[in-house]
């Protein structure tokens, strides 16, 4: 018997591709949400550790690749 190789055709409906859109979308939506709330309970300047910290690590790893 001959394999066919790809997706088999019609194997899911237009709404079943709809949600799977929607649920691969939704936990960014949830983490945007999350992080605008913390932004706004801390402020700005709550977060200039985490910025700092992000900056040792990307210049540690700028040095390791020269």
């Amino acid at each position: 018997m001959a394999e066919t190789k790809g997706l088999k055709a019609n194997a899911i409906s237009s709404l079943e591709s709809v949600m799977l859109g929607i649920g691969g979308t939704a936990p960014v939506y949830s983490l945007s949400a999350s992080t605008a709330s913390l932004v706004a309970a801390v402020g700005f300047m709550g977060l200039d550790p985490f910025y700092m910290l992000q900056s040792l690590c990307l210049g540690y790893v700028f040095r390791l690749c020269i």
